[in-house]
């Protein structure tokens, strides 16, 4: 079988995600670096063959006020995922690192960016998480926004009632 680069490889099948490409915003590694960032490509435990058990980790792998890309001795080359995947160093200087602190602090300081529990009934009283407001591959508009919303109070209403005229 002959191959192609890292992102073809994959799109020759994944008819769906290479539609995507035509929009105006590209998540960078999907179809810049390789679909293997984010996916194993030879299987896994996780939905949809994700590196991460859950979106959030997943996302903030890269985009965490904690990710520490780890840099290979000799080389150009940062690790992340354990090691499992190698991007050049300088990638990470272009990557979004959003102020998360305890579960919050995204898109504004006290919204929160992980589930929300009800104690008393001990379930999620709210699923939240980046997939939540953020779509993986690409968008029409800035910040990847679901449903290729524009970022704006009626992208906020759609959540959140108080926000409705």
């Amino acid at each position: 079988m002959p191959k192609t680069d890292a992102v073809n490889i994959c799109l020759g099948c994944h008819s769906e995600v290479a539609d995507l490409s035509k929009k105006a915003h590209p998540h960078q590694p999907v179809f810049q670096q390789s679909c293997a960032i984010c996916h194993e490509p030879h299987g896994g435990n996780n939905a949809k063959l994700l590196r991460a058990d859950n979106g959030n980790a997943l996302c903030l792998e890269c985009h965490g006020p904690d990710a520490k890309p780890e840099k290979k001795d000799n080389s150009n080359v940062a690790t992340i995922f354990g090691g499992r995947v190698r991007l050049p160093e300088d990638y990470f200087h272009k990557v979004v690192r959003l102020p998360l602190k305890y579960g919050v602090g995204h898109p504004v300081d006290r919204h929160p960016v992980a589930d929300l529990s009800d104690p008393s009934l001990r379930k999620i009283k709210t699923s939240i998480n980046c997939m939540a407001c953020h779509q993986p591959h690409a968008s029409s508009q800035p910040d990847l926004l679901v449903k290729d919303q524009v970022n704006n109070m009626a992208f906020c209403a759609s959540c959140h009632e108080e926000y409705k005229r």
